[in-house]
């Protein structure tokens, strides 16, 4: 059964990554942001302590509690991180209000670390925004977790000499349509680092051995691996500029234990965030990266389900006059295996729910457009 939408209006305190509140982890700013709030003036200076522990949590506070620590210097909200690529994803399982689903894109600095594995720690300059949406249905499939509505976007920024006093890090949490910035106090307690009732402290007490970042990169395939993979026999190809594509919507298949991030390129991804999606665009390319995940959830967050292993990269086009016998979308797919993406799927019949178009025609239909991804919303831009 899917998991109801919770999440009302007031988003409630913690969309970032805390058990409280409902979020993952992630901040940003750099040269292009937009301020958006900064730490307080009047608050006390004080020696803030080590922040650069390895093996547990930071201690930041000042020895003498009663001055009343240091308020955290807060994270900006990143200019263009809607056109961001793609990091991580995960679904947050707790239940009640705090059941979301989340995309994490980043700035290149941090793309680049997480595609060549070099988080441990990120580099200086990293730039993360979990987008996060409450956990809505999909009117098509029965057991689809999707985006609901939209909650909150939670920035991490790696930039160790500005925010100190939060482990390197600086976080910064926007909430609502309208991108409201939270309260110093919902990020750090001054007085206590731990504090899982805030953004770092809930990162600092589980998972400062990452750097304290929760988001684990997704398993996508090189550049070499997209290049080498065959033509379909419908004449499809897999894009070349895949790995460089926007975010259109992500979901997680509870029946088969399915994680998908659903990718487009620049004509599905324009029709997508302006509503134009029934029908799609004549030229609309959609890639739906399908990845193999545990029912169980992460280590440091049981209720987190994170996607573990590449399985399949299915591709639909948008060609009225090549694929006339097909809905107008020509499908392929490519199975991920040991010797790299083979080609899988078909366009299959109308009547076959097990061929790519068969399921789509089944269960779809022209009613949507034979496509069962539902954008995910967006904040006002």
């Amino acid at each position: 059964m899917i998991r109801p939408l919770a999440l009302s209006s007031t988003i409630v305190l913690a969309l970032s990554g805390c058990p409280d509140d409902g979020g993952d982890d992630e901040g940003a700013a750099d040269s292009t942001t937009t301020s958006t709030s900064s730490s307080d003036s009047s608050s006390s200076s004080g020696d803030t302590g080590d922040t650069t522990a390895d093996d547990g949590p930071v201690d930041t506070t000042e020895a003498d509690s009663s001055s009343g620590g240091e308020a955290p210097v807060l994270a900006e909200l990143p200019v263009g991180w809607e056109d961001w690529a793609i990091i991580g994803m995960t679904d947050r399982t707790d239940g009640d209000e705090n059941s979301t689903i989340r995309l994490v894109v980043g700035n290149d600095i941090a793309v680049d670390a997480a595609r060549s594995g070099d988080t441990s720690p990120w580099p200086e300059g990293s730039i993360l925004v979990d987008v996060i949406w409450s956990d809505g249905g999909n009117d098509f499939s029965a057991d689809m977790v999707a985006p609901g509505n939209f909650g909150a976007l939670a920035v991490m920024e790696k930039d160790s000499g500005r925010f100190e006093t939060t482990g390197g890090w600086g976080y910064a949490l926007f909430r609502g349509e309208d991108l409201e910035a939270a309260e110093a106090d919902v990020i750090a307690n001054p007085n206590d680092s731990v504090d899982e009732s805030t953004c770092y402290g809930c990162h600092n007490s589980r998972v400062p051995d990452q750097d304290f970042v929760f988001t684990q990169p997704l398993p996508l395939p090189s550049a070499a691996d997209i290049g080498a993979a065959e033509s379909h026999t419908n004449g499809m190809t897999l894009p070349e500029a895949l790995l460089g594509w926007r975010f259109v919507s992500v979901h997680h298949r509870l029946g088969n234990t399915q994680m998908r991030v659903v990718l487009g390129n620049q004509t599905a991804v324009d029709a997508a965030r302006a509503g134009d999606t029934n029908p799609w665009p004549e030229g609309s390319v959609l890639a739906d990266l399908v990845f193999a995940a545990s029912e169980d959830g992460l280590e440091d967050w049981p209720a987190m389900i994170a996607p573990q292993t590449l399985a399949a990269i299915a591709v639909m086009e948008r060609d009225a006059a090549t694929f006339p016998e097909t809905g107008e979308w020509g499908y392929a797919l490519w199975a991920n295996g040991d010797a790299g993406l083979a080609l899988g799927g078909f366009d299959g019949v109308a009547d076959d729910d097990t061929t790519c178009f068969g399921c789509h025609a089944t269960f779809v239909g022209p009613t949507n457009d034979f496509v069962f991804t539902r954008p995910g919303p967006l904040p006002n831009l």
